[in-house]
């Protein structure tokens, strides 16, 4: 897999607005780090959101879809 870098910038221009609950110690996790690299909190959790797809294995995802289907 490779690494994370999170970058200063914008990577789409139109965005729709959601709501997305975490618990306090991820959010401040996400709060240092993102205070760190001087990024908005919601340019990191984008960044950090498409990076996971973007590296999603689609074999362990197709598997694990294969197990939780019923008879």
């Amino acid at each position: 897999m490779s690494t994370f870098h999170p970058v200063n910038e914008d990577l789409e221009h139109y965005k729709l607005i959601v709501s997305l609950r975490v618990d306090n110690e991820t959010l401040d996790k996400i709060d240092e780090i993102s205070g760190k690299i001087n990024i908005s909190r919601n340019k990191f959790i984008n960044q950090c959101i498409k990076y996971a797809l973007d590296n999603l294995d689609p074999d362990e995802e197709k598997n694990k879809n294969n197990n939780n289907k019923k008879d």
